[in-house]
């Protein structure tokens, strides 16, 4: 029979990824003995290959055809499952997910995905149940948690949704969108110093991300405190993956430090790298401020 295939692995922060799987026929051929299982298993082969390729349409044809010869395999449906959400299709992925499910009811991500995709359709009973499923069998799934979170903050339960993301923090410490999420509901609240200390605690878990650093001048600066703001912009902008949004935040912590001239670049880093995707409200303050920065005198203040 055929081992059924885990390609969506949990990295060290806990997202997922497509991991290369190779299904051989020749091993996966023996004692089966179902129907159409050599074309089966063939189409299959060549669905994950173009998956693995990021040939999503050419992999669908080919897991299409594996589940015209045999719709309740549980291995075919999940992969067609994760095609129709990656080409924006989530209620046609729920199908395929509860189809998978039915076959093999032990796979967390089906679970996982099932309750994301009925996310997305808006089927919220559906997914909290889905994810029913998938704590059953990895109570500490932390995407799973973020999915809670989400629907709680849609519920405006705050109080669940804190729940959620902590139960997504315990399930995997080095899970940086939990931290993120989290230090973000502080923030709305006005509870900056529990907010900080979320995104010093995440950054002790997951060094490498950028993201927690930008949040993290940013809550410095709700603070009043431009001069540690700096401090966590600088080594941000460091960082291979700092956002073209991070270059605005830091140049509001120069300017109130009075660093026009260091402002002055922060803010055509900004308006270069953004340019055609940064929101206008911001690119127009950011050339109000570069005009007003010129007629002080630029070059005053670093």
């Amino acid at each position: 029979m055929r081992t059924p295939a885990a390609p969506l692995a949990r990295t060290a922060h806990g997202t997922a990824q497509l991991a290369v799987l190779a299904v051989l026929a020749t091993a996966t051929l023996t004692g089966c003995g179902k129907p159409h299982e050599k074309e089966v298993v063939e189409a299959l082969n060549k669905g994950v290959q173009a998956m693995n390729m990021k040939d999503f349409p050419r992999a669908k044809g080919h897991l299409d055809r594996a589940a015209a010869l045999r719709p309740d395999d549980a291995e075919v449906r999940y992969y067609l499952g994760f095609i129709a959400m990656r080409q924006d299709q989530p209620k046609e992925a729920a199908d395929h997910f509860v189809a998978s499910l039915r076959g093999d009811a032990t796979n967390p991500k089906a679970h996982l995905y099932l309750a994301r995709s009925l996310e997305l359709a808006g089927d919220a009973v559906g997914a909290r149940k889905a994810l029913e499923g998938l704590f059953a069998i990895d109570p500490g799934e932390p995407q799973g948690h973020m999915i809670a979170a989400r629907l709680a903050r849609k519920d405006g339960d705050r109080v669940a949704e804190d729940k959620a993301l902590r139960a997504a923090i315990a399930g995997d410490p080095g899970y940086a969108p939990a931290y993120a999420a989290l230090s973000a509901l502080y923030v709305e609240v006005g509870a900056w110093q529990a907010a900080r200390e979320v995104l010093e605690e995440g950054q002790r878990f997951a060094p490498d991300r950028v993201e927690l650093l930008e949040a993290l001048g940013l809550v410095w600066l709700d603070l009043g405190r431009p001069e540690r703001a700096d401090e966590v912009f600088r080594a941000a902008a460091k960082h291979p993956e700092a956002s073209y949004t991070m270059h605005f935040n830091h140049a509001a912590a120069l300017l109130q430090r009075g660093r026009r001239a260091e402002a002055s670049r922060a803010l055509q880093r900004f308006l270069l790298q953004g340019e055609g995707v940064a929101d206008a409200t911001r690119v127009k303050v950011a050339r109000i401020l570069l005009g007003r920065i010129d007629k002080a005198g630029g070059k005053k203040g670093g």
